[in-house]
């Protein structure tokens, strides 16, 4: 009851300030910037949790904002973020135990305000802000601890895929030499059609099969080794560029499965990326035994 009742007040105390902030700044900039928050704010913790958390634990520190401006503008989160916007404008049921209230509320509440006056520039909120870099900087040291933020390295975005990823995807075809051997990059469609065989090639870690993530590392080292551009933007698929071609390296069995993908189409890109016949355990050396 008291949680019922508290909250109540907390919703109720969100239209008033919303009133005033419409009655200052106009319901217009109000009702954009609600739509903003309410569309970018979820988004931020998949970009922490999957772009900025495994550069941070690789000894690196990446431009926060800058990461996440281009994660926010890749167009599969882009399409997200908008599906995620619709869906509340169209639903958005009052809980007791909400303390906002639901975004359809909160517009209804102040379109009928006056608009205020918009002029054509809007510059973004970040603006407002002086020494963006020394800003993150006190964020990791609060997250992490002084000693350990002090130990970061600063990178930049495009260095990231190099720096970071391609260590890992290394790593993760090493510890699966076994299951990849005899595998090669024109015999995937069958591999595709296969998920069960395919799986039972690999050993699980951690409860989860790395069949998928082992061949999608496998050949974008090999694809690499020929002289392809990796590119793994935030938000964005990572890819491969050879050539005329870009490939999805991770994304290969998938399209494969669902048809996204022929066979024949997959094999003639094979040729043409000159990877043919490659054994997808021989894309990196193998680990060395330690002395007895």
């Amino acid at each position: 009851m008291f949680l019922r009742v508290t909250h109540a007040i907390s919703r109720r105390q969100e239209f008033v300030a919303d009133e005033l902030a419409a009655r200052v700044a106009g319901s217009k900039s109000l009702i954009t910037g609600l739509q903003a928050i309410h569309s970018v704010a979820p988004a931020f913790d998949t970009y922490w949790r999957n772009e900025c958390v495994p550069v941070l634990n690789s000894g690196y520190r990446p431009p926060l904002a800058e990461g996440f401006q281009r994660f926010v503008t890749a167009k599969p989160i882009v399409e997200a973020m908008n599906k995620h916007l619709e869906e509340e404008l169209k639903g958005g049921q009052t809980d007791p135990y909400d303390t906002h209230p639901p975004l359809k509320e909160r517009i209804a509440a102040v379109q009928a305000l006056p608009p205020g006056e918009v002029d054509g520039e809007d510059p973004p909120a970040i603006t407002l802000l002086e020494n963006v870099p020394a800003l993150e900087q006190e964020l990791i040291q609060d997250l992490a601890g002084p000693d350990a933020a002090g130990k970061l390295k600063p990178i930049n975005w495009p260095d990231v895929c190099r720096q970071v990823y391609l260590p890992e995807w290394t790593s993760l075809v090493k510890s699966n030499l076994g299951g990849l051997k005899g595998m090669t990059p024109e015999t995937l469609p069958r591999w595709a059609a296969d998920r069960k065989s395919l799986e039972a090639r690999f050993v699980p870690v951690s409860g989860r099969n790395l069949a998928v993530a082992t061949v999608g590392a496998a050949l974008a080292l090999l694809l690499i080794s020929k002289g392809g551009e990796p590119e793994a933007a935030p938000g964005s698929v990572v890819s491969v560029a050879l050539g005329s071609l870009k490939i999805e390296p991770f994304g290969v069995l998938q399209s494969l499965a669902e048809g996204k993908i022929t066979g024949e189409t997959w094999q003639q890109r094979c040729v043409e990326l000159g990877i043919e016949g490659v054994d997808l355990s021989n894309v990196v050396k193998p680990p060395e035994k330690s002395a007895a």
